[in-house]
C-alpha cells in the first residue's frame, strides 16, 4: 500500500503534569481538537502524556494511572477520534496487563477503532524505566490504504541501529514516534533521525514532552522529517531554564520530485553488500 499523497499531519508537544491524569487528559483532548480544527488527517501525542515523566515518581505514577487498553482513558481518546473524524496516535500510556505494566502506544482510526498498538521494547535504563515497564517485542508495522505502511516505535526504541534496519526492511513509509527525550539526547534527536529518514526515504512524525520537571528536563523539539532528511516542521526546544508553551506543528506529506529522487536513492542502498577486497 502507498500512503495517500498530501496527508496532513500534526505533532503535539507540551509538559504533562506528573501524576495528574485528569488534567493531562483534558490537555490531550484539547490538543486533538486544535489539530482537527486545523484540518489535519493525523495527530501524534507524546510519550506517557497521561502520567507525565518525572523519574523520581515514575513507578508511583505508572502504578496509579495504568489501565487496560479498553479502560476509560483510551476510550475517551477513541471517542474524540471518532467525533473529530481524524487519525489519533495517542502517544503512549501505561498499560496494565495482568501483573505487568507496559509503555504502550495506540493508533485510532477515523471511526475511533483501535487500529494498532505498540509496546515500547527498549525501556530507557538511565531513568529507571526498565524497573517500571515490561518490554515489548520489537517494532510494530501497520498497513492502511490512507496512511500506507506505518512503523510504530517509541523514544529509545528508535535509537538502535537494529530498529532502523527493521523499519527499512519492512518497507515502512511513515514512522510515528512519541517521546520524552531528555536534553542531553539532543544530538541524537537532531542528527540520527534525519540521517535515517534520508537513508530509508521515510517520513517521520515525532512528538515529545517538553519542559522542566522536578527530577529531569525534557527536550521537546518535536519534529516532522521528510524522506530527504529535511525538517518540515520543528517545535520549540527546552533549554533547561524555562518550559515552552504547549504547541502543535504541522506538515503536508506530499510526494514531490525531490522526494521521489530520495526514494530512488534509498533503493540503491538496498543492493547486496559489495565484496570488499582485503590485503
Amino acid at each position: 500500500m502507498m500512503m495517500r499523497d498530501g496527508l496532513k499531519v500534526a505533532a503535539a508537544q507540551w509538559l504533562p503534569t506528573p501524576g495528574d491524569g485528569v488534567k493531562n487528559l483534558a490537555t490531550a483532548l484539547d490538543m486533538i481538537d486544535r489539530a482537527a480544527g486545523s484540518g489535519v488527517d493525523l495527530v501524534v501525542l507524546p510519550e506517557l502524556w497521561s502520567m507525565g515523566y518525572n523519574p523520581s515518581t515514575l513507578a508511583k505514577d505508572a502504578q496509579a494511572l495504568a489501565e487496560a487498553l479498553d479502560g476509560p482513558l483510551l476510550q475517551a481518546l477513541a471517542t474524540k477520534a471518532k467525533e473529530r473524524a481524524i487519525w489519533v496516535h495517542a502517544g503512549t500510556v501505561p498499560e496494565r496487563d495482568g501483573s505487568h505494566i507496559f509503555n504502550t502506544a495506540t493508533l485510532f482510526n477515523r471511526d475511533g477503532d483501535l487500529a494498532a498498538t505498540h509496546r515500547k521494547f527498549k525501556p530507557y535504563p538511565l531513568t529507571g524505566e526498565h524497573l517500571v515497564f515490561a518490554a515489548g517485542s520489537g517494532i510494530t508495522v501497520y498497513e492502511d490504504d490512507e496512511l500506507g505502511r506505518v512503523g510504530l516505535v517509541t523514544c529509545f526504541d528508535g535509537d538502535f541501529r537494529e530498529t532502523q534496519a527493521a523499519l527499512r526492511q519492512a518497507r515502512v513509509e511513515l514512522v510515528l514516534e512519541p517521546a520524552a527525550y531528555d536534553i542531553p539526547g539532543a544530538p541524537t534527536w537532531d542528527l540520527w533521525y534525519r540521517a535515517n529518514a534520508l537513508a530509508s526515504a521515510q517520513f517521520w512524525v515525532m512528538a515529545g514532552q517538553c519542559g522542566i520537571n522536578p527530577s529531569t528536563s525534557l527536550l521537546g523539539a518535536s519534529q516532522i522529517i521528510s524522506p530527504t532528511g529535511a525538517l518540515m516542521a520543528k517545535a520549540p526546544t527546552c533549554d533547561g531554564l524555562t518550559t515552552p508553551d504547549p504547541s502543535l506543528i504541522f506538515a503536508e506529506l506530499t510526494i514531490t520530485a525531490e522526494i521521489r529522487a530520495a526514494l530512488e536513492y534509498a533503493t540503491l542502498l538496498d543492493e547486496p553488500d559489495l565484496d570488499v577486497p582485503t590485503t
